[in-house]
């Protein structure tokens, strides 16, 4: 597995605690999905935000860590060409959606059946990238009746060692505020060396189309401060995976990863396929904690798992 060099270690390590940020992994109009497209409801867990893009069966996509329901439907947009409805929330401390104090992904996972009750949608697939893994996970074995396939890409749910330091510093710190964060962001989008070491992907896009998928990454992060509680959130979620029953989930679950992510999620991929009772992971060998270069891959496989294990 790929290691990211000494001289980014630092600048990797506090990337982690983004845990995905934004993983446009689906990108392909990034200016079709507007922050005004959303809505609110009030749930027991407090306000949940979400946007809804398509028609047909339902699918819950969980953003990763920076971002919120416009990440979501930009990372997965094509599956609604594919005749799925995606329901995108942000979750807790992200964009509209209550920060609620001291909040566990398990308590995450309360707050989107209380979102599909509100929706009257009894069961759907749950599609998860990075640090939404870990509520994911929650919510598959809390609502078995409503959860009726799970995938997970580049699952972040245990960061490398010294990440929570790290992480939480930046949340309470650079990312508290809009200009320190919004300059960071856009330095990153600009130079690639730095932006790969901040989302664990040591290969550079090539492509026109996957340079500017990396660049709405970014974009989805700000405002900075609009994301900083719910990173906070994440980081602590990330390290809290004690005595978690995995057997006891029953759906399907497909997990993906690439063997060079400088997260190092290949190993939670396998694992949480390996743990489940129907579990299926695929590993590239290239395209780090993006997937950089393997979209057309990913879109194939997850449709194909799809059209197999939730509209069968």
């Amino acid at each position: 597995m790929a290691r990211i060099s000494r001289t980014t270690f630092i600048t990797a390590i506090i990337a982690a605690a983004l845990a995905g940020l934004g993983l446009a992994i689906f990108v392909r109009r990034s200016n079709t999905i507007k922050r005004d497209d959303s809505e609110t409801v009030e749930t027991p867990q407090g306000t949940v935000e979400y946007a809804i893009l398509g028609k047909g069966a339902p699918v819950l996509v969980l953003h990763g860590a920076g971002g919120g329901f416009d990440q979501g439907l930009h990372m997965t947009a094509p599956l609604a060409e594919h005749g799925y409805r995606l329901i995108a929330p942000s979750r807790f401390g992200y964009l509209r959606s209550t920060a609620v104090k001291e909040a566990t992904a398990a308590s995450q996972a309360e707050a989107y059946a209380a979102l599909l009750d509100r929706l009257g949608i009894k069961e759907t697939v749950v599609l998860a990238i990075s640090a939404g893994a870990w509520s994911a996970l929650h919510f598959a074995l809390r609502y078995p009746q409503r959860c009726r396939a799970l995938v997970l890409l580049v699952p972040a749910t245990n960061l490398p060692a010294g990440t929570k330091f790290y992480g939480w510093l930046m949340a309470r710190t650079l990312f508290r505020s809009n200009l320190l964060g919004g300059l960071a962001l856009r330095l990153a989008a600009l130079c690639p060396r730095l932006g790969a070491a901040l989302v664990g992907t040591p290969v550079a896009p090539r492509s026109a189309e996957e340079k500017h998928r990396v660049r709405q990454i970014f974009r989805d992060g700000l405002p900075a401060r609009a994301h900083s509680e719910g990173m906070k959130l994440d980081i602590a979620a990330a390290h809290a995976r004690a005595g978690f029953p995995m057997r006891g989930i029953i759906a399907p679950v497909l997990t993906i990863s690439a063997a060079d992510d400088g997260f190092l999620t290949a190993a939670r991929a396998k694992e949480i396929a390996g743990a489940v009772r129907d579990g299926r992971v695929i590993i590239f060998p290239t395209g780090g904690h993006l997937l950089v270069e393997r979209q057309t891959d990913v879109v194939r496989e997850v449709a194909a798992f799809l059209e197999k294990t939730a509209k069968g």
